[in-house]
This record gives C-alpha cells, structure tokens and sequence, in this order.
C-alpha cells in the first residue's frame, strides 16, 4: 500500500511583498520583505485569511504565532544543540528590553547581513515616538505647565542652552561611530546587544533634545525675548530632523545592489539650522535692548 503526504503549507508574508498587500510597510527593502524573519508557514486557508483581513491578524499576533510554534517544535522534535541555541537567544533577547517583536525574529534567525536589518528595525523604533513629539510641538498639539524663573536664573538658563545642543551633535557623531564597531569587523557577527544599546542611546538623545525644545517653548521670558525662545526652539528640533535618513539608507542599500556586502559611505549631516548663531545673538541683543527701553523691569 503506497503512503502519500499532501503538502498544504504556505509560505506566507508577516509584512506585505508589495503596496497594497496586508501590513505592507514601504520602507523595508526587499531582502527584508524575502527574508526568514519576515515569514510564516501557514495552511492555505489561514494564509487567505490573515491577507484579506489585517486588523484582525496584524503583524505582532503572527509574530507571536511563529515564536509560540517554533517553541513547540522545538521541544518536541528539536535536537540538544539547537535546544541551547534556542536558550542562547532567549537570554539574549532578554537582555536589550523592550524591543518590537520582528527585532526579536532578525536576532534568532540572524539572516544574510542582520545587523543593518536589526539597526534600522531599531532606529525607526526608538526615533519614531520622539519625531512625533517633536512634530507635536511644532504643531502646538503638546502641553505642559509653564515654567517661571526668577531673574537672577534667566539669563543663565538661556546661557547653557547652546552648549546643549553643541553637546547633542558630538554625542550623535560618537554614537554613529559606535555602529560601525556593533557590526563587527567585515566576515565577522555583529553585537546584536551593542546595536540595541546604540540604538536607544540614540533615541534618547533625540528626545533631549525636544525637552530642551519643550522647555523653550513652555518658559515665560521676558518682553522682548519670544525671538530668542522661538530660535532655542527652531535650534533644537531642527538636527533630529535628518536622524530617520540614517535607517532609510541602510534600507536602500539592499534596494539598490544585490551585493550589499560592498562598500557604501553615507554623510549623515546633524547641524544647526543655517544662520542659527547669528540668530541667536541678534534675538539676544534685541531681548537685552528691550529690557534695557523698560529701566530694566523685569
């Protein structure tokens, strides 16, 4: 009597192959799109159903089925050493925190060229609620008590900001760099630790920044220094402005060549809007001069 299987798995997609497709996500390449991390086995009628309905099977519940399925057959059929491996990145995974669910996935798997996967999933994570405090601000969607310093405390509040946003530049050139020893020396794996720990550092560089912008915003200066508040404002929401470039072009690296391995250089410029010193000392002198009009009252 002849024995016969019928396979009826599929392989399907946790984030969409193309526009308009289930969770699509359009900045991802596509080897990201191609890649294991990216991808679940499910039945035919499980495959239809989780692209013709995205909210209710939206990324991080298939995520979590493929984690809770690889766990299951792994305790049933998986060997020692892949039982260790398993626990390796279990531990390792739970040592960077709270991260999204498919960064968990490009750890375990580890596919062709991880590591700029992992820093871009990363970036976009940390930087992404940041950008929409900072669009908030600008917007005048965002709230907080206003702040009230007595004069003897004005000027060098006003003083120190500056050197702030100076600070966040050469933090941002020395976290960049700090990348390129994450991703290990070329033939050699990435620290997927060290690129998690980069990654939020990043992040809450970025956010200083806005409180420093928040506080700008929300401080009451006196008559005649709305100029000189508005240009700490303009200052320091300005350089995190060009921070999501960075994940953009590690993604159109694998866009542009099927050889991502080559030697790319990128110029990621964080600087002060143009003409911003200038600006700063022009509103500085018009605050002083106004105060100067009114006897020096306060």
């Amino acid at each position: 009597m002849d024995s016969k299987a019928t396979n009826i798995g599929e392989a399907a997609h946790i984030y969409g192959a193309r526009p308009g497709a289930a969770r699509y996500r359009p900045e991802m390449s596509d080897d990201e799109r191609a890649s294991i991390s990216n991808a679940i086995w499910l039945c035919s009628d499980c495959h239809g159903q989780i692209d013709k309905d995205a909210g209710r099977f939206p990324e991080n519940l298939l995520l979590i089925w493929k984690e809770k399925h690889e766990e299951k057959l792994m305790q049933e059929i998986g060997k020692p050493g892949e039982l260790l491996r398993r626990l390796a990145n279990d531990r390792e995974i739970g040592q960077l925190g709270s991260i999204p669910l498919y960064a968990e996935q490009i750890i375990r798997e580890k596919p062709p060229y991880w590591e700029y996967m992992l820093t871009a999933e990363l970036l976009d994570y940390h930087l992404k609620p940041v950008l929409r405090a900072a669009r908030d601000l600008e917007l005048g969607l965002s709230v907080r008590p206003r702040i009230h310093l007595p004069r003897g405390e004005f000027f060098l509040w006003m003083g120190t900001k500056p050197a702030d946003l100076r600070a966040f530049i050469q933090a941002l050139e020395g976290l960049l760099e700090e990348f390129r020893n994450a991703w290990g020396a070329p033939g050699q794996p990435g620290d997927a630790e060290l690129i998690s720990h980069v990654a939020q550092l990043v992040g809450r560089a970025a956010r200083h920044m806005v409180e420093v912008a928040e506080e700008a915003k929300f401080t009451n200066v006196p008559e005649g220094f709305e100029g000189l508040a508005d240009c700490l404002v303009d200052g320091a929401l300005h350089p995190i402005k060009n921070l999501p470039e960075l994940s953009k072009f590690i993604r159109s690296i694998f866009h542009s060549t099927s050889n991502p391995s080559s030697n790319f250089e990128y110029v990621l410029k964080i600087e002060m809007p143009e003409g911003w010193t200038e600006r700063f000392r022009r509103e500085l002198a018009k605050g002083q001069a106004a105060l100067e009009a009114r006897g020096g009252e306060w």
